[in-house]
This record gives C-alpha cells, sequence and structure tokens, in this order.
C-alpha cells in the first residue's frame, strides 16, 4: 500500500503559474461561451454592448465576464450614480478594449469620452468596437503619469481609472470637481486607506469591496455543469483589488 502523502512537504504552488494555467482554460471557457450565447452584454449598465471575445494585447481571461455582465459588477451601482451625475467628459485610464469607454460613451451620448492605455494594441481594439458600437471614443497612448489625464474639454468629468498603481500619484487638487472610480493595487504598496484620507477633503469617498456576483442573474447557465457558470462569470485575477468612488463636492461647470 502506497503511503500516505504529507501535504506539508508538498512544495508551495507558484501563483503566477497557476494563473497562467488558469488563463488557458479561460480561452477555451470564453471562447464557448461566445459561440453559445454571442457578443452581447447580457446584464448590468452596458446590457447590449457588442464585446470582443478576445484581447490578445491584454489578457486577463475575463471576456466571459464581460459577455455575463458580472465583470467588476460591484461597481454598476456606482456606475448608475456617475451617469445620473452626467459627466460632460468622461476618461478611462487603462482602458484596455475599451469595456467603460465604450459602455459609458453608449449610456452618455452627448459626453466627450476618452479611452487611455499604454497598449496601442488594445486602442486598435478599442477603435474597432467603438465603431461596432456606433459610438465615437477619443483614443490616446498613455496614462503614466497625471499630466496625461488632463485632456478633454471643459464641463463635470468622470474618470474611470485603472492605472496600476499609478493611482498614488493622485493629487485631489487637481480632481477637486471631477468624480473618480479608481480602481486601488495595494499589492504594488498599501496606498487606499491614505489615497481615501487625501480625497476625503475635497470628494465624498465610498470603498468598494470586491464580492461574489450573483448567480441568479444568469437563470441559463443553471442547465450546465457548476463548473462552467463558476468559471464563465467569475473574475480571474491574481491578487484581488477594490475600489474607490470619490464624488466632487462641488462638480465641475459648462465653462471648466
Amino acid at each position: 500500500m502506497d503511503a500516505i502523502t504529507n501535504l506539508d512537504t508538498l512544495p508551495e504552488p507558484d501563483a503566477a503559474e497557476v494563473h497562467q494555467c488558469l488563463l488557458r482554460v479561460m480561452r477555451g471557457v470564453n471562447a464557448q461561451a461566445f459561440a453559445m450565447f454571442g457578443n452581447r452584454v447580457f446584464h448590468g449598465p452596458f446590457s447590449g454592448m457588442v464585446v470582443p471575445p478576445y484581447n490578445p494585447h491584454w489578457n486577463d481571461g475575463n471576456s466571459g465576464c464581460k459577455l455575463f455582465g458580472s465583470y467588476e459588477h460591484e461597481l454598476h451601482e456606482a456606475i448608475g450614480y456617475a451617469v445620473w451625475r452626467n459627466p460632460q467628459v468622461v476618461i478611462n485610464a487603462g482602458c484596455a478594449e475599451g469595456y467603460y469607454a465604450i459602455g459609458f460613451a453608449r449610456l452618455l451620448p452627448e459626453a466627450e469620452v476618452w479611452g487611455l492605455d499604454i497598449s496601442q494594441g488594445s486602442l486598435d481594439l478599442c477603435a474597432e468596437y467603438a465603431k461596432i458600437n456606433e459610438v465615437k471614443v477619443n483614443l490616446a497612448l498613455g496614462a503614466q503619469s497625471v499630466q496625461e489625464l488632463m485632456i478633454g474639454g471643459p464641463g463635470h468629468r468622470l474618470y474611470v481609472l485603472d492605472i496600476e498603481g499609478g493611482e498614488d500619484q493622485l493629487d485631489p487638487i487637481e480632481f477637486e470637481n471631477s468624480d473618480l472610480i479608481i480602481e486601488v493595487h495595494d499589492f504594488f504598496k498599501p496606498m487606499g486607506a491614505a489615497l481615501a484620507d487625501r480625497f476625503s477633503t475635497t470628494h465624498r469617498v465610498e470603498l468598494i469591496r470586491p464580492r461574489m456576483p450573483n448567480f441568479e442573474w444568469y437563470p441559463f447557465l443553471k442547465r450546465f455543469p457548476t463548473l462552467m457558470p463558476v468559471l464563465a462569470v467569475v473574475e480571474k485575477r491574481p491578487v484581488q483589488c477594490y475600489w474607490l468612488a470619490c464624488w466632487a463636492n462641488r462638480k465641475g461647470s459648462e465653462n471648466g
């Protein structure tokens, strides 16, 4: 009889290797989801938007989540509130293939929308899908400094920021009259609490924590094996993040 393996002696799995393995699995799962259900977002504020089945320039394994509308579903309420505050300019830094840039352009057809990213390939894909969705998104390469965010015309502004640790550079004085939805990357260095304190002088700050999606949103997935809806609608992140929604106490005016 074989000896029982002592689990304490097994090597620790490498987190990066595990995540890459998951991304390889997800490429097949997501391809099947798009083949079976089409390419329009099912649920949430961006319902009906056409999304690409894969971004070869910025692969996070979550194209299926974007299709089902479970991607960063924790932000749905904040997105609705941001739209209600009627920004004239929307700037999405770290836009990838344009999930938020195109989504807000559909919800705010009168707004000037910008998508910024460090990947030209992602910007090209964003341009293609903006055209498919019949919206205008202005695109710029960059978003590696605060100065690059100071684009667009006058009026109340909304920033949707996923800038991989660069959020630590944000100064509330420069964004005093703008709303911001900021993804916080504390794994680069702990910064979220200090960032919230910094913005609390000029904004009402909300902490938005990650949580599991509601599977009742997707009753059509119940006929599939349990693993399928879990893989399809739960985000794949190597490290958990959270968000700060910062609502300006004084909104920007039409004249700047």
